[in-house]
């Protein structure tokens, strides 16, 4: 949604400079690309003999097995604590697998044990701009003992309490929070940053995923007090050939957005904003009310479609409630 201009961008983390900056841009976000491997063509027969199906496999390309090689390096050396060499080697990692989101959280962490909160933040806000991040799980797994993580997360805290004012070190804190499933502290960390970073758009929806929802007894209070509303209508499922054609939209920040949508399921997107300008293309999918956009390197963009008479409102699906999608018109 980034690189289509649909959603702009700014890493308040990030400043351009420092060992982050050496190997890779976090002022621009991670873009995750899905890479399924060649699925073998077997018979039902000998689909359940592992050796007939490992003989019809791709070997992974060069560039997987150099950074799968560094990686499992980068996490022996993370284990014994060894941060530098963990550092070192994600690096060549990501050289190796740049568009890899789960390598750059690594780096975070690395960041994270050495005290290192706003190189952290930097590339948590990237990673976490891109999907969600890991889970407690995943997390605790890079640890040869919850001790170690524990002593480091409350280096963190003391940090944080001792300097209130700084913004990159709760947002990393509260990241750390929310991996370890304590929600409502996680909420109240991004809700402190926001108010030391009040455009940063990422904690805010951040803080309506860990707990915008009233509490039960509030939301029964709130029921009581307003009369009740009409339920809301089913968006309309989309009439295919009713959106087939090209498409002109404009936003009031001067961003302009050309839309083509073939009958054989193919589109071409266009974004221009004074001298930026993206285009790419792939298939795309309808199910019901959604318009999913699917680009040749897998990346998605599921979007509400409502029809006009003259043309339909396309709204990133899951976005705010606020967001006002974008009006394409022919």
């Amino acid at each position: 949604m980034y690189n289509s201009g649909y959603t702009a961008y700014s890493n308040p983390y990030y400043g351009g400079s420092g060992s982050t900056a050496a190997y890779y841009d976090y002022s621009q976000p991670i873009t995750v690309i899905t890479q399924q491997p060649d699925a073998p063509a077997t018979s039902p027969a000998t689909a359940a003999d592992p050796a007939v199906v490992d003989a019809k496999q791709k070997p992974p390309s060069p560039e997987i097995q150099e950074g799968t090689t560094h990686t499992d390096l980068a996490r022996d050396a993370f284990e014994k604590q060894d941060y530098e060499v963990s550092m070192r080697e994600l690096d060549l990692a990501i050289k190796a697998m740049p568009k890899d989101a789960a390598l750059h959280e690594f780096r975070a962490l690395n960041f994270f044990a050495t005290k290192d909160y706003k190189q952290a933040a930097a590339t948590l806000y990237a990673v976490l701009s891109a999907g969600p991040g890991w889970d407690w799980t995943t997390l605790s797994g890079m640890y040869p003992n919850a001790a170690t993580y524990t002593e480091q997360l409350r280096n963190l805290e003391e940090y944080v309490s001792a300097n209130a004012t700084v913004a990159d070190a709760r947002f990393v804190l509260a990241y750390h929070y929310m991996t370890c499933g304590h929600t409502e502290e996680a909420r109240r960390q991004y809700e402190q940053v926001l108010k030391l970073q009040p455009g940063d758009q990422l904690s805010a929806q951040l803080v309506r995923l860990t707990g915008g929802a009233p509490t039960e007894k509030a939301a029964t209070e709130s029921a009581r007090a307003r009369p009740p509303e009409p339920e809301p209508k089913a968006p309309a499922p989309i009439d295919v050939a009713k959106i087939v054609g090209k498409w002109m939209a404009k936003r009031p920040d001067g961003a302009k957005f050309a839309l083509h949508l073939t009958d054989d399921s193919k589109f071409t997107w266009r974004y221009e904003r004074g001298a930026k300008k993206e285009e790419f293309g792939g298939t795309y999918t309808v199910d019901g009310a959604i318009l999913v956009l699917e680009r040749t390197d897998g990346a998605q963009m599921p979007a509400l479609v409502t029809l006009a008479d003259n043309g339909f409102n396309f709204k990133l699906y899951g976005g705010p409630p606020e967001d006002p999608g974008l009006d394409f018109r022919k």
